[in-house]
């Protein structure tokens, strides 16, 4: 178990799949679960403590909490995460496409990425005995604020019916697609009767905007300083450090240039 060391705001992690990227968009969003065990260890070392969602709703969160979320309910969670949550005993977020249970990730199919399968409602129910709060993550996995209202609303309130028609459970918890939002799914949401939702604007979260939770994203590009920065701090202090150094050095090389 990890322990509490100091700090206020929670750390809420987006992950996505645990199994080895094979191409570089892959890499974007995958971390294999050795490196997810590895950030863990090193996160406990740390101070950082497992939060339950529900102490988060609550307002009852450890000092330095860290609570995982996982997007899109890949089923290699189902082999890989569930020995972790059983060693660690934490109850990570795990956001489902619900028109897709047991399916396969036809939106990122789209921009040319392999297909992988989609936990069943059998696999989210076994995960959800072992302690996940399972949330929801539209019908569809649309960008919600490209659609209609009518269909915003389609896809956040039948999202939440047919998880909990699936589930014989409450889903109070909801992920953007993409992270996209505007005001009119964010209506939505607050309409169907979700609790809270996540964005993927980095940074710790206090908990202050119940609809614009931050979160802090992982994946296989990091090194283990990276994460442990960025569950710290909430930002990605290296690229920053690179992308400052790029914009000086072309502010340097223009003055070169020019006298």
């Amino acid at each position: 178990m990890l322990h509490a060391l100091g700090g206020h705001a929670a750390c809420l992690v987006a992950l996505h799949s645990l199994s080895q990227p094979q191409t570089p968009r892959e890499a974007r969003f995958y971390l294999p679960a050795p490196r997810l065990r590895q950030f863990l260890r090193t996160a406990g070392w740390l101070g950082m403590r497992h939060a339950h969602p529900d102490a988060f709703l609550a307002g009852k969160l450890p000092r330095r909490s860290l609570i995982l979320t996982f997007d899109d309910c890949y089923d290699d969670l189902h082999q890989e995460l569930l020995p972790i949550m059983r060693e660690e005993g934490f109850s990570p977020l795990l956001f489902a496409v619900a028109g897709q249970l047991g399916g396969s990730n036809v939106w990122d199919q789209e921009t040319g990425m392999r297909p992988r399968s989609l936990m069943t409602v059998a696999q989210l129910r076994e995960m959800q005995q072992a302690g996940a709060v399972i949330g929801a993550h539209s019908v569809s996995h649309a960008a919600l604020p490209t659609l209609g209202v009518d269909a915003i609303t389609r896809e956040v309130q039948d999202s939440k019916s047919r998880l909990e028609d699936a589930l014989g459970s409450r889903v109070d918890w909801f992920a953007y697609p993409y992270g996209e939002v505007d005001s009119r799914v964010r209506a939505a949401v607050e309409e169907a009767g979700f609790k809270a939702a996540v964005t993927l604007a980095p940074g710790l979260d206090t908990g202050g905007d119940r609809l614009g939770i931050r979160r802090v994203e992982l994946t296989s590009n990091d090194t283990l300083p990276d994460m442990v920065s960025k569950v710290l701090t909430g930002k990605d202090i290296r690229r920053g450090l690179q992308r400052r150094a790029r914009a000086q050095w072309l502010r340097l090389s223009g003055r070169a240039s020019t006298s």
